[in-house]
């Protein structure tokens, strides 16, 4: 002998008014308004049809409708549908993908704009840089897309031994396109940050007039000063540059973002430690003392280099529609 268990009504959603029955997967049935289903959705308008004359009398539990979502899927499409003060609640992104694809099977653009406000407002989850990302690239939200990849600058694509266990795991779940498309904007912009030579940095000028011991003239090899006072091996400077550049790129690899170069006090701290370790010291005038790195002209080529750098992925690719 079988014994079928007594329906089990939603708390908000069991209307008294109500003329359907929606049960959801795990069993909990939504008493509500065919006539506010049939506005807020076109797929829950062909699913219910409005009473006939010889259906007047048809009680709600006849026109019941079986749904594949579990309740706290259909209970935020319902908070969707229905007028709230308040937002409904995602713990988490299991969550959040479940009712975005219910949302696009039942086409309920309302339901996708709350979700979108709901994980915004929701620290957590808004943290959650890749995975934010990667729902909004499923359903082209352009706005979250380049919210979420601007986001990433925090993250150190280029030398993942740098990023956080947590991070990493996420990164590896993107597909291998929506990975791809953010290491391209994190190459992009290391490449314009690091496409400088050393007269950016300088106002020492390169001497060209120099005459061989034959008399005849040769491209020079020193940078002057500007003071008169001689000048300063090209060697000494090739190799000063090259590890000044290096470490930038070492910089960059644990901070993509860059912001220690735009903004002032930061940058005048970097660039300091980035002279000293590059022994740019050495190509300093040893006469009049002037220094061969010069921390204005820089500073003021690399907020040229800020306006130049792309800083979400849509500024370098724009998503395939799905």
């Amino acid at each position: 002998m079988s014994t079928s268990l007594p329906a089990v009504f939603h708390a908000t959603y069991a209307f008294e008014d109500g003329d359907v029955v929606l049960v959801s997967s795990d069993n909990i049935q939504f008493l509500v308004h065919s006539v506010v289903l049939r506005e807020a959705s076109p797929v829950f308008r062909d699913m219910t049809t409005i009473p006939g004359p010889r259906e007047a009398e048809k009680q709600p539990s006849d026109r019941t409708i079986k749904l594949d979502e579990p309740a706290f899927v259909m209970e935020f499409l319902m908070d969707a549908i229905y007028p709230r003060e308040t937002f409904p609640s995602v713990l988490n992104y299991n969550q959040a993908w479940e009712i975005a694809r219910a949302a696009d099977k039942y086409d309920i653009g309302r339901a996708f704009t709350i979700l979108r406000s709901t994980i915004l407002h929701n620290e957590e989850l808004r943290g959650q840089t890749f995975r934010l990302y990667k729902l909004a690239r499923r359903y082209q939200w352009t706005d979250i897309i380049a919210f979420s990849s601007k986001a990433s600058l925090d993250k150190p694509l280029l030398n993942l031994r740098y990023m956080e266990p947590e991070a990493l795991e996420h990164f590896f779940e993107l597909s291998s396109e929506d990975a791809e498309d953010l290491l391209r904007l994190h190459r992009s912009r290391c490449a314009e940050i690091l496409d400088f030579n050393v007269n950016n940095l300088t106002e020492y000028f390169f001497a060209e007039d120099v005459v061989t011991e034959d008399g005849e003239p040769k491209l020079a090899m020193y940078w002057g000063c500007g003071n008169g006072c001689g000048g300063t091996s090209d060697e000494v400077t090739d190799a000063a540059f090259t590890s000044f550049k290096n470490g930038l790129e070492k910089y960059l690899d644990r901070e993509p973002a860059a912001s220690a170069l735009f903004e002032r006090k930061a940058f005048d701290e970097l660039f300091k430690e980035l002279v000293r370790i590059s022994a740019f010291k050495l190509a300093n005038c040893r006469k009049c003392k002037r220094p061969f790195m010069n921390g204005e002209k820089a500073w003021e080529y690399f907020q040229g280099v800020a306006s130049r750098i792309p800083s979400t992925v849509l500024e370098i690719v724009q998503p395939v529609e799905t």
